[in-house]
């Protein structure tokens, strides 16, 4: 049996990645693909992903217990990636994650063979959806606005979902491109 594919999806704040992932969950059941859950120090009433809701104290605990084959830090939260997705891969089956741009050079470290997927929006898009949403002041919404508009040194296995428009359009792209790694 060969090992399954780890699909890193990453994007700017805002761009869409959790409605992407959790619109995409139906289209794939049935089929040999994980979604895997972060463990954040974000309350588990926040809107947003379904995440497991740790104390900073506990993160740290299972940090320091090796509970995690991928942390990292971002605007003040800690995020995790449980061992778990290790005998996901290695049954042959595709797991989904939900990264960070700034942990990618790491997580391709640790596996070489991921598919990066980079979720994209026009920045007037993104600008709405963070007001809507309303976590984060003006300024921290210019700042990630700035932030998402970075051009990064990205490696050519890059793959990119514009996720400016309808969610329909965006999920499909992306299930073709899941498809292909099966």
């Amino acid at each position: 049996m060969r090992r399954g594919r780890l699909v890193y999806v990453m994007g700017a704040s805002g761009s869409g990645k959790d409605s992407l992932l959790q619109a995409l969950r139906p289209r794939l059941r049935g089929c040999p693909a994980v979604f895997a859950r972060r463990y954040i120090t974000r309350p588990a009433a926040s809107r947003g992903e379904r995440h497991i809701a740790v104390s900073p104290e506990r993160f740290a605990a299972m940090r320091a217990a090796g509970h995690f084959v991928m942390d990292w830090q971002s605007h003040g939260l800690c995020y995790g990636i449980g061992k778990g997705i290790e005998a996901t891969l290695e049954h042959g089956h595709v797991v989904l994650m939900n990264g960070s741009r700034e942990y990618l050079s790491e997580a391709l470290r640790r596996y070489p063979a991921l598919m990066p997927v980079l979720v994209e929006v026009d920045p007037a898009v993104l600008r709405s959806r963070l007001l809507a949403r309303g976590r984060e002041s003006g300024a921290d919404i210019e700042e990630r606005i700035a932030r998402a508009s970075l051009s990064a040194d990205y490696p050519e296995s890059l793959c990119r979902v514009d996720n400016s428009g309808p969610l329909e359009a965006s999920v499909e792209c992306f299930y073709e491109l899941i498809r292909k790694w099966m």
